[in-house]
């Protein structure tokens, strides 16, 4: 039979060509991507840890990174690169996104660790 169910793993737009490629039978292409395609076989399997993305809006470009528990954006002017905004939103009690939660007392170490983490994969270490 075919497996069945759902599965709340992060995945990235670029890992849909070495998934289709690993699922063709085709060599792997050189891409950032990563192959979910166990996770199409058993929806439990590990993906990613992280997810990120971009978005222009207004002269600025949002640089945002995904976890397991929450989302978080920087900001950023498009020609500068200064730090324009932050949002951190709380996936555990805020799954729908509401309250940013980046300038709330007690994130601090939440907020430095996201934006270190989206660094890091800003730079594809």
């Amino acid at each position: 039979g075919h497996p069945t169910g759902r599965t709340a793993a992060l995945t990235e737009l670029v890992d849909l060509y070495p998934t289709l490629a690993e699922l063709c039978a085709l060599p792997a292409p050189e891409t950032d991507g990563v192959s979910f395609a166990a996770m199409l076989r058993d929806p439990a399997s590990p993906h990613r840890e992280t997810a990120m993305s971009s978005y222009p809006r207004a002269g600025a470009r949002g640089w945002s990174i995904r976890t397991a528990d929450a989302r978080y954006t920087e900001w950023r002017d498009l020609k500068t690169g200064e730090l324009r905004a932050t949002e951190l939103y709380d996936h555990r009690i805020d799954p729908e996104e509401n309250v940013n939660r980046a300038s709330e007392a007690g994130r601090e170490e939440e907020v430095e660790a996201l934006s270190a983490m989206l660094a890091a994969r800003r730079r594809g270490e």
